[in-house]
């Protein structure tokens, strides 16, 4: 993990520089008159392996009109979504390799910094994780918000966690250990439900296509389609009038096909083979991949917790989602 990290301290070092002042070009957030400098307390302590200079600096992003924001807790679907989101924006191209997709494609706001937003070509997609009330905001941008049921996505983030130092998890920590820092909110980028329900409380603005995970996987073929309405009628329209094209990008973003396509050949564009054989690079995005992409399940929870746990992740569900329709969306699965 440690090459990855150097790999990507090469990769973005002109982008952790302290950016100078940016001429304005629009709110950059839900509450853009609040003074970056000092970031929120809950956010610093849960970020321990993040460069805070870096994320203080991704808080200064102005957002921008054509902008397509990824907003997402973690484990909740990002990288599938932001793949199905590419893919849609260009649809005359074939699937991204993981390392494109993960460095050069899509930018990692809270990682790589303003700058790497402000250099991406448009239409930009950039991808966080942050609640809506810290994330950059402009009523002509976008934001696709793809959220997951918690007990499955508790299971997926302790399994993330645990491979990937980054994440700032105790070396041993065990699995009741994450449950416990779960449900307190005490883990990387805070509180499953601070986030879901900030954007859920915005899930009717015209600027926010908000879907479940689980319908994702259920029926794939009409969420992407929805999704594409979304971003731009006329791509909808020439993918209801060319279904070949739409039963491509179904079957490439398909989880089995992204994990084996990016645990395959995660190498992309670049100088990441040399003399035919994959470079140290190449390696590294591979061995990231299995992290990104391990089950993909619906209700693998219940492999993992166990009855008590289940009671009390359900409990503090019921008084945190009271009044929502999430639920009502994942009933069936949590029975």
């Amino acid at each position: 993990m440690e090459d990855f990290r150097r790999l990507l301290k090469t990769r973005f070092k002109k982008f952790r520089r302290n950016a100078e002042a940016n001429e304005r070009r629009g709110p950059s957030s839900a509450s853009d008159a609040e003074d970056t400098d000092e970031l929120p307390d809950d956010l610093t302590r849960s970020l321990k392996g993040f460069n805070l200079e870096v994320v203080r600096d991704a808080l200064r992003y102005q957002a921008r009109p054509g902008d397509v924001f990824v907003a997402t807790y973690p484990k909740t679907g990002t990288t599938w979504t932001q793949y199905i989101v590419w893919m849609l924006l260009n649809l005359d191209k074939g699937l991204p390799s993981f390392k494109d997709i993960m460095t050069r494609l899509v930018v990692f706001l809270e990682l790589a910094g303003r700058k790497a937003v402000e250099e991406l070509a448009e239409p930009r997609i950039i991808k966080h994780h942050l609640p809506f009330s810290l994330a950059p905001y402009h009523p002509q941008a976008r934001n696709v918000v793809i959220v997951r049921n918690p007990f499955d996505c508790l299971v997926s983030f302790y399994h993330h966690s645990a491979a990937d130092p980054h994440m700032g998890m105790q070396p041993g920590a065990t699995f009741d250990e994450f449950f416990e820092e779960f449900l307190a909110g005490r883990v990387p980028f805070g509180s499953y439900f601070d986030n879901v329900l900030s954007w859920y409380a915005r899930r009717n603005d015209p600027n926010v296509f908000f879907f479940y995970y689980e319908t994702l996987k259920e029926r794939p073929a009409s969420v992407v389609l929805e999704i594409a309405e979304f971003l731009d009628p006329a791509i909808a329209e020439r993918l209801r009038h060319n279904e070949a094209t739409l039963r491509f990008i179904v079957d490439k973003t398909s989880f089995k096909s992204l994990k084996d396509s990016a645990e395959g050949a995660s190498g992309g564009s670049g100088e990441s083979v040399t003399n035919g054989r994959p470079s140290r690079e190449e390696d590294i995005f591979e061995n990231l991949a299995k992290k990104f992409f391990r089950k993909g399940e619906v209700g693998d929870f219940k492999g993992h917790l166990r009855p008590e746990q289940q009671r009390r992740l359900r409990q503090v569900c019921e008084e945190r989602l009271k009044g929502t329709d999430m639920l009502r969306v994942w009933k069936k699965w949590l029975e």
